[in-house]
């Protein structure tokens, strides 16, 4: 596996559990697409789109993954999931594989 492809896998592992953690408490309705809170929409976009990015790092999609996976970071911080700190630690995971 790519080193690059297997650092956005552990954020992507990251990113599993806590939504896990969400939905655990109830914070977001992540089964139910027809909620009107625009957060909640966010929420669910991201949430299937861990699933994506997967798939597209399984098929050798690197980049595709990446920016994909830039979108729901920036859905993670808008809806309060993750500070900019956060994210940046993250991103310095798949910083560090570049090396």
């Amino acid at each position: 596996m790519d080193v690059k492809a297997f650092g956005i896998k552990q954020v992507l592992s990251v990113y599993r559990a806590k939504i896990e953690e969400i939905k655990q408490a109830g914070l977001y309705k992540l089964k139910c697409p027809f909620h009107h809170d625009p957060a909640n929409h966010c929420m669910i976009h991201s949430y299937r789109s861990l699933e994506l990015i997967e798939n597209l790092i399984d098929e050798g999609m690197i980049k595709r993954g990446h920016d994909r996976l830039t979108f729901v970071q920036g859905c993670f911080w808008c809806c309060g999931v993750y500070t900019a700190d956060e994210l940046r630690n993250h991103n310095h995971i798949l910083s560090l594989q570049d090396e």
